[in-house]
This record gives C-alpha cells, sequence and structure tokens, in this order.
C-alpha cells in the first residue's frame, strides 16, 4: 500500500509528517495504516475521501489531490481495465515510497474440511507463479 502521484508532480517524502500539507484522496471506509488513520482522525492531513479507488485516481489526474491512498496493484489493474481512467494512465505512476507491505491471508475453518481444504489450496498455490502472471499481465500496460 502507498500513493498513487501523477507523473509531473512526483512527492519526495520521508515521514507522515511531510506530507500534512499535500490533499491526499482516500476511500471511505477502508484502513489505511494505523498512523495515517490517526493523523487523518485528528485533522493532521489533508484528506478528501472518494466511494473508490476509481474515482480518486480521477480526481488525482484532474489536479483534486495530490495523492491517493492505493494498492499498488489494484493501481495498476483499474488503470489497466476501466475506460474511465484510460486518458489518465500515461499520467499516473505508484509512488516509490510505500506505506506499508500489507498481507493477504485466507481463512478455513479448523475440521476436516478446511484442512483437506488448506491442502488442496496450497498444492495449487504452489504451482503458480504469482510474481510472473502480474509482470506479464501488467507489462502490456505499464
Amino acid at each position: 500500500m502507498g500513493f498513487a502521484e501523477l507523473k509531473s508532480a512526483a512527492v519526495a517524502w520521508q515521514t507522515l509528517h511531510n506530507l500534512k500539507e499535500i490533499k491526499i484522496g482516500t476511500v471511505s471506509g477502508y484502513v489505511n495504516t494505523a498512523e495515517f488513520d490517526q493523523m487523518a482522525a485528528k485533522g493532521e492531513l489533508r484528506i478528501d475521501a472518494a466511494g473508490s479507488d476509481t474515482a480518486n485516481l480521477l480526481k488525482l489526474n484532474g489536479g483534486r489531490i495530490s495523492l491517493a491512498v492505493i494498492d499498488k496493484n489494484v493501481m495498476y489493474y483499474l488503470l489497466a481495465t476501466e475506460k474511465k481512467l484510460a486518458k489518465a494512465k500515461n499520467n499516473i505512476q505508484f509512488n516509490n515510497k510505500m506505506l506499508e507491505d500489507k498481507k493477504l491471508y485466507i481463512c478455513f475453518k479448523k475440521n476436516d474440511k478446511g484442512k483437506k481444504l488448506v491442502s488442496a489450496f496450497n498444492a495449487a498455490l504452489k504451482q503458480v507463479n504469482v510474481q510472473e502472471i502480474m509482470n506479464k499481465y501488467f507489462s502490456a500496460e505499464h
């Protein structure tokens, strides 16, 4: 998780305190990082909430915000697939500093069926090179 930004207006920052004067797009109801959400709640960050990541990318492209909090893969996926963002995809990039490396988890019930599902999932996952698929999918667009 990090920030989408305009290629023509990249933002250099070291800590969130460096971003106090910058208008940052968020998605209503999304959890970001603990520090980011605490600072936003205290009014220490200039937040402009939207209903979706797509709306934030459109606001970013239109110059209404300077950064948009987003997952890097979600950003590239939306830029590659959303027709609304066709004009924006060449203008937007992912900021080179991450907010947080969020982990994804899958849960199964602790019973016999759950154990079988875990085994099947793990076996299938070993056969998939996720990074290769992502690189191939996004290389045509970026």
